[in-house]
């Protein structure tokens, strides 16, 4: 009995003495040196984010990007802007949109993301659009409306759904915003 108390108390001292790294590679743990390169990891990512984070601020609004230059107004006059603007009856809507204003409930780099949520709404029986941007993202749209208020209301109704989307906007078709 002795003898194996001997043993088992000098397995114990081995295994403490030639560090913890052999005791959580027998376990599957990550060793020292893979938690030095995790935090190394970690820090070169928290570096790239942080310059992200000062490009992204650097970098104009998405909706003044899609404008192009011939349109912008000149600098020494103050763009003056309605908070709500109706669609110009002149304007033609986008081929397969009525003029007005839509409900966006998703807008996708990936062209199969967006093709599988149109599918997905699709087959719930909503009449769904699905618009290429000039941004080169890909808007999913539903619910038209001809004025702001009545698509605001509607997209309160998505709200209200438990499967609601997290990001929930609304277009206004005379924009022009999209590919034609």
């Amino acid at each position: 009995m002795k003898v194996a108390r001997l043993i088992a108390i000098a397995l114990v001292c081995i295994a403490c003495l030639s560090g913890c790294d052999a005791i959580r590679t027998a376990l599957g743990k990550p060793t020292s040196k893979d938690i030095a390169a995790l935090r190394a990891q970690r820090q070169q990512m928290q570096h790239t984010g942080d310059s992200l984070a000062v490009e992204m601020d650097a970098l104009p609004d998405s909706v003044d990007a899609a404008v192009e230059p011939a349109e912008m107004p000149p600098e020494s006059e103050p763009a003056v802007q309605p908070a709500v603007e109706e669609p110009q009856e002149n304007e033609e809507a986008p081929a397969g949109l009525a003029e007005g204003y839509y409900v966006v409930l998703g807008s996708f780099k990936n062209e199969d993301n967006a093709q599988y949520y149109y599918n997905s709404l699709s087959a719930s029986g909503a009449e769904v659009h699905l618009v290429k941007m000039k941004n080169g993202f890909t808007a999913v749209m539903i619910c038209h409306g001809s004025t702001y208020e009545e698509s605001y209301r509607k997209m309160l109704d998505f709200y209200s759904d438990k499967k609601k989307p997290e990001d929930i906007w609304i277009y206004n078709t005379a924009k022009k915003m999209h590919l034609e």
